[in-house]
């Protein structure tokens, strides 16, 4: 059950390394030959999380990225450059992580159900739980993931994670 965090063991993990963990092993397994631009900022602290639960987040976000650049450049053809960047930055009370590409995009009447369980644009026995688990993960951190998406411009996605606290759960 993700809504209960005390059901979820959390760690301190620096947000970085697991990014950079997760990118090469999609890129290298899922996706050889994508260019993810990277931009990670220095000295954020550490924040607590389930790491595999949120390499799933991770995953489910820049392979939609992945996907929805592919999907453009196959409507465009060679003059498109698809581009994915992944950076971290800090505030206060949250590390985040920024995820954006200029894919296909999401339509307004789709952005709405984004985050339902089993709704799903991409058809091809796709399941649509992604999202809709990416988004209860983050929930269970004490976190928050949030989309700003245009038809043909692309995608950006704000993964927001609590710095980690003693006593292993995040404020």
């Amino acid at each position: 059950k993700f809504s209960d965090t005390r059901s979820i063991q959390m760690v301190a993990c620096d947000l970085n390394e697991c990014v950079k963990i997760t990118l090469d092993s999609l890129v290298e397994d899922t996706f050889p030959g994508l260019v993810i631009d990277c931009n990670f900022s220095d000295g954020l602290g550490l924040v607590g999380l389930a790491p595999t639960l949120f390499n799933q987040v991770l995953i489910n976000v820049v392979t939609n990225s992945a996907e929805a650049v592919k999907k453009r450049s196959s409507k465009i053809g060679e003059d498109y450059e698809g581009r994915i960047i992944v950076q971290t930055l800090g505030t206060d009370n949250f590390a985040k992580v920024v995820i954006a590409d200029n894919g296909v995009g999401v339509s307004t009447s789709d952005q709405v159900r984004i985050f339902e369980p089993f709704f799903t644009t991409k058809g091809d026995g796709n399941r649509g739980v992604g999202l809709s688990l990416s988004y209860a993960i983050m929930q269970s951190h004490g976190g928050d993931i949030k989309f700003v998406s245009e038809v043909d411009v692309g995608t950006r996605v704000e993964i927001t994670i609590p710095y980690f606290k003693e006593g292993g759960l995040n404020a």
